[in-house]
């Protein structure tokens, strides 16, 4: 994936009193340029909102033909629109504006063969119609008699742009007429079958890029208005590199990038052998689009037969292959079962083009039609027939998808704060529906570091060594980035709603932002209009240090930690009189505070779940701190993150940053060696009474799980196997059920299945124990 060098401050500072207050703000179209985001696919507005883009169906692929550039057979960059004309090339580009009132005219005294005109239309497109409009008024009558030619572009000698053309359409007689369309089709007499693969004999488009109209006789005043071409739509894979996005391949890797770059005068040629699995041979390709799009029909062209420069091939057609789309969703598998790539692919098709049809020909085109999914990834491998090598070419691959991506990903800039600052609140102004969401992460760190990357043209990082050796018309120029230091955070998670509390490390004197534009529903979008962070000067500059001891502790042991504080003052610091935490678990007993070496009492001190809030009876700024925290730990590596903060100002919170690494981190050694999911299943009791006599009226219940993150599943069955209600969580691990079913209604008195269930991706384990209900 392409990177860039983040360098831009952007800064708008309010002055509020004398605490060094201000807000950062990002609210216009130039600030969100200086954003990394794949290019072509969000529309930032003169007001300075951004949007995701609209991807369209039924397009005039004329009207946005010079929008597009390709190479000609020299290598010489071309602009789409007018290719040429013979006669008042002056007037020609009237054809392209979509109005009547304006045209093109051949000049009277030219000869006949000058009484032509093409138009490129930039890129490949599945043209399904062409229109021409002609004028008719005093002095511009309709062209009477003309044909209509097209071609795809494919060089017929090499190194020269000669192309084969088609007639699709023409007069047989002088015509009048001032509007006249002509259906464009495909024949396509193979016999291929597969998932979502169209089976008719002719596909109702036809892959052009050049149109050419030529004039059979002359007519007084005869002009031409304009030249439409109806395409299926935009295709979303041209501009895949533009966007950071790659494609891989195991055979042929310089060529690979021709099948998605818009044009049939380049392809990729597989040769492929029936010996080997297409594993071992490289026969497939993975290709990450950059974005995440809803896409609902694919096409693949091959070459017609007969064309010189493709050269000789021992079988023209693929025999078979398998498509396969991801969303990106990640897979932990290992081996095979990956695919080439750690994420979860899932079958678009298996295709098996074999056998011939009773023309004699096999598939050269390939249109799959299926309802709209999410694609960022799409895997594709070859199947070869059993002891028979296979050569062949494909042009083009055309993905489309009418609306809106499904997810952009953009990233901001390093944004430097101009020294230390303790980050706020994260706010925003945004407008979403129940079908799209909007969301914010953030990091933060002190420094600053650079590094180069280097690729070749298909967007693929390579090794310096290697990018040396290649010519320059295979790679990319160097890239050079601004990287995050050692000293850098993770990415917060989302923030869920705007004027949250920073969630990332504070004070810091870089920041860093990411936003995920996302929609479940392609026809809708989420539009983002303003970022504000609020930041204030830190409440001790130095920043605030701690570490938390013991380092070890055992599983599901309670033990007092003391959480060690100490803060780098300068002689301007305001203090803090509160202590926040986040803890591993819940505290089991009361907090004990010393301040310097003098033992004290909270001002006051709350807890709600893992977080604990205490006030203290003076202010500090350079005094060390000790709390002492009771508590059990269930999980290895738990982390113990705190803040400091003020009373009389309690939005502004300066994170503890740990006073060397790892030192507010504490490992419980036991879980690596403990060999189930389910460390613990206990009960309160082996009967429930819910008579309402305060005893055993509820099941408590208390599940110990360790080695994983995945959410247990606690519910109840009777003893013909048959789920009849669900517990209630507490916390963490505690659980309760009072008898009840999802209804709320007293099963019957009877025998009933506690069953508690962990599942992972490589395990499943479980526990039972069986409970009597009396009453």
């Amino acid at each position: 994936m392409l990177r860039r060098i983040y360098s831009l401050t952007l800064l708008v500072l309010f002055p509020l009193g004398e605490t060094g207050a201000g807000t950062l703000l990002i609210n216009s179209q130039d600030q969100w340029r200086q954003w990394t985001f794949p290019q072509g696919v969000l529309s930032l507005a003169a007001d300075g909102s951004v949007a995701l883009k609209r991807f369209r169906r039924d397009i005039d692929a004329v009207t946005d033909a010079a929008e597009f550039f390709h190479l000609n057979a020299k290598g010489k960059e071309v602009q789409g629109g007018i290719r040429g004309a013979g006669t008042h090339i002056d007037q020609v580009a009237h054809i392209l504006d979509g109005a009547a009132t304006t045209w093109w005219q051949p000049s009277q005294e030219a000869p006949l063969d000058d009484w032509w005109v093409e138009i490129d239309l930039g890129r490949l497109v599945q043209a399904k119609k062409i229109r021409l409009t002609f004028p008719d008024t005093e002095g511009a009558r309709p062209l009477r008699e003309f044909s209509v030619f097209v071609t795809e572009g494919t060089p017929f000698l090499t190194g020269q742009d000669v192309f084969r053309y088609d007639r699709v359409g023409g007069t047989t007689q002088p015509s009048r007429e001032t509007v006249i369309e002509y259906d464009l089709v495909t024949p396509e007499l193979g016999n291929a079958t597969g998932e979502h693969l169209a089976t008719s004999d002719t596909l109702e488009y036809m892959s052009i890029q050049y149109v050419r109209v030529v004039a059979h006789a002359k007519s007084l005043d005869a002009a031409l208005a304009a030249i439409e071409v109806e395409a299926i739509g935009d295709n979303i894979a041209p501009g895949t590199i533009e966007r950071g996005g790659v494609i891989r391949t195991g055979r042929d890797p310089r060529t690979i990038a021709n099948i998605m770059d818009g044009t049939a005068a380049t392809w990729w040629t597989l040769t492929s052998r029936g010996d080997l699995d297409w594993r071992d041979k490289g026969d497939w390709f993975e290709w990450d689009l950059g974005a995440t799009f809803w896409i609902d029909q694919l096409t693949m062209v091959e070459p017609p037969p007969g064309f010189a420069t493709l050269g000789v091939n021992s079988y023209r057609n693929q025999s078979g292959f398998e498509l396969l789309t991801s969303d990106g969703t990640p897979i932990p598998t290992e081996g095979e079962e990956r695919l080439q790539s750690p994420v979860d692919y899932q079958l678009l098709s298996f295709v098996d083009n074999e056998t011939l049809s009773s023309a004699g020909t096999r598939n050269r085109n390939f249109d799959f039609r299926f309802p709209a999914r999410k694609v960022r990834y799409l895997f594709y491998h070859h199947e070869s027939p059993v002891n028979r090598s296979t050569v062949f070419h494909l042009f083009e691959i055309f993905l489309y998808g009418a609306g809106h991506p499904a997810e952009v990903v953009m990233t901001s800039n390093f944004i430097d704060l101009e020294g230390a600052k303790s980050l706020r609140r994260m706010r925003w102004e945004a407008e979403t529906t129940a079908e799209t969401r909007i969301e914010i992460r953030t990091r933060t760190g002190n420094t600053l570091d650079e590094e180069i990357f280097y690729y070749d043209k298909n967007g693929r990082e390579v090794p310096k060594g290697r990018w040396d050796k290649l010519p320059a018309s295979q790679k990319l120029p160097e890239v050079k980035v601004a990287k995050a230091g050692a000293d850098w955070s993770a990415w917060s998670s989302a923030y869920k709603e705007s004027g949250e509390v920073f969630r990332s490390p504070t004070p810091r004197k870089f920041v860093q932002m990411e936003v995920r534009l996302q929609t479940e529903d392609p026809q809708v979008a989420p539009m983002l209009r303003e970022i504000a962070l609020d930041f204030d000067d830190p409440l001790i500059g130095g920043g605030v240090f701690a570490s938390v001891f013991p380092r070890e502790a055992a599983l599901d042991s309670l033990t007092v930690f003391t959480f060690r504080i100490g803060g780098r003052t300068r002689p301007t610091d305001r203090g803090f009189n509160r202590l926040l935490f986040d803890l591993p678990n819940p505290l089991e007993g009361e907090v004990q505070l010393r301040i310097g070496d003098r033992r004290v009492e909270p001002l006051q001190w709350e807890t709600s779940g893992d977080s604990v809030v205490i006030d203290l009876p003076e202010q500090v700024r350079g005094d060390s701190i000790e709390v002492n925290l009771p508590l059990r730990l269930l999980a290895d590596a738990a982390a113990f993150d705190a803040w400091v903060s003020s009373t009389t100002q309690p939005d502004i919170r300066q994170g503890i940053q740990p006073e060397d690494q790892g030192a507010l981190t504490v490992f419980v050694p036991e879980i690596a060696q403990e060999e189930h999911l389910i460390r613990a299943l206990e009960v309160s009791s082996a009967m429930v009474t819910p008579n309402g006599d305060g005893i055993n009226d509820r099941l408590q219940l208390r599940l110990l799980v360790v080695k994983t993150t995945a959410q247990p599943k606690l519910a109840i069955y009777d003893l013909s196997g048959a789920l009849v209600a669900s517990t209630e969580q507490m916390d963490q691990t505690h659980y309760l059920w009072d008898g009840r079913d999802e209804s709320g209604l007293l099963l019957p008195p009877g025998i009933y299945i506690l069953d508690a269930k962990v599942e992972t991706d490589t395990a499943t384990e479980r526990r039972q124990r069986v409970v009597h209900l009396v009453y």
